[in-house]
């Protein structure tokens, strides 16, 4: 029995060692496993872009084009060509969208429930950092994105490791009829808190304060 004690201790040391060089390259980078997926994959995404944005239109494709009047028609073929050409997952372009940054006018705000962001309008994937005040405990967090009364996201993270930054992602709508400069990000409890509530559930479900990062 005691013969098994030793390598089953020097592998769990390993795992030890393995987690908290994790935990602190997440904390002072991102999250190692995924950023390497997302990179290979976006190795790949750029390839079979690079390879598309190479292929000229076949003589039978020219020979149409010449034919089409218009430019609308002629881009209205070109893309059914390329809807033909291509399946589901394939790149077909590139997409650049505005960061959400730091807090508008607050370039060194100190943590608090709630920060004013800048986005840009229309319907886009936004991507930020929130520094969370302390830290070390596991527990769930929610985000609200809103301005004035209405509505615009919910984000919501599941930290296991007590991070003290969190990436946050979520699809923002930002209706013609409101000013991007009244855009607030505010942190909501992540559960039901009783009405004589401890300071360990305060902890756990409470909002805590934030503040926005760069990427």
């Amino acid at each position: 029995m005691r013969r098994w004690l030793r390598p089953v201790s020097s592998v769990l040391l390993v795992v030890g060692v393995l987690l908290a060089a994790d935990a602190v390259i997440t904390l002072l980078w991102k999250e190692p496993l995924s950023a390497i997926y997302a990179q290979i994959q976006q190795g790949k995404l750029d390839d079979g872009l690079a390879k598309l944005e190479g292929t000229e239109p076949n003589a039978t494709d020219r020979k149409v084009l010449s034919r089409l009047p218009g430019l609308d028609r002629k881009l209205a073929y070109a893309a059914r060509t390329l809807n033909r050409r291509t399946d589901d997952g394939q790149p077909l372009g590139r997409i650049k969208m505005r960061k959400i940054g730091r807090p508008a006018g607050l370039p060194d705000a100190a943590p608090a429930l709630r920060h004013r962001l800048a986005v840009a309008r229309g319907t886009q994937r936004c991507s930020l950092v929130v520094g969370l005040e302390g830290g070390g405990q596991a527990r769930r967090y929610v985000f609200e994105v809103s301005t004035g009364d209405r509505h615009l996201a919910q984000l919501r993270y599941k930290d296991r490791l007590g991070r003290e930054r969190l990436c946050l992602s979520a699809e923002i709508a930002l209706p013609a009829d409101v000013s991007s400069d009244d855009i607030w990000i505010e942190a909501r409890q992540s559960g039901l808190l009783p009405a004589l509530h401890s300071a360990e559930e305060q902890a756990r479900l409470g909002p805590r304060p934030f503040r926005v990062l760069v990427r």
